[in-house]
């Protein structure tokens, strides 16, 4: 809201808070309103498979993408490129993972003779499972050190 203006030539880093249109009564200030814009679009594929043989198995899939158009509400990395064209910055967010496969598996153990009595306690009922899971990686994040304020070069004084 109170962005400096960029001056061809005379914007420095000294002078940001005189380029501000709301200087000298504000300098900086925080606002917080709800402008964002992001979705979110998945293709979820599961399979579920029970054998006769106490085994089970469980294989699920989901193709997505995460979008917005400022990740930073969470991250605190910083503002938008430029704060009266927030789409400049639309893309995939910092959590967004397109593909991702999860397979559990789980086996009921035979217990045979050891079903009741002492020996049930300890040896009977027992289970094994196992979870495997890949994922895409996440989108790579750029952030700059530079004023944002002075888009060029600061030119010598």
């Amino acid at each position: 809201m109170n962005v400096p203006a960029y001056i061809p030539g005379q914007s420095t880093t000294g002078n940001t808070d005189q380029r501000r249109p709301l200087y000298p009564y504000f300098s900086r200030f925080s606002l917080i309103e709800s402008v964002l814009n992001s979705n979110y679009q998945p293709l979820l594929v599961s399979v579920d498979k029970r054998f006769s043989s106490n085994f089970s198995l469980q294989v699920a899939y989901t193709f997505s993408k995460a979008l917005t158009d400022q990740d930073t509400v969470l991250t605190n990395t910083g503002g938008e490129t430029d704060p009266f064209n927030r789409h400049l910055d639309y893309g995939p967010t910092n959590f967004d993972v397109t593909h991702a496969l999860v397979t559990s598996w789980v086996w009921n153990v035979p217990s045979g003779k050891f079903q009741k009595g002492i020996a049930g306690v300890f040896l009977g009922n027992w289970q094994l499972n196992g979870y495997w899971s890949i994922y895409s990686g996440m989108p790579v994040q750029i952030t700059s050190s530079v004023d944002r304020a002075l888009p060029r070069p600061t030119q010598p004084s």
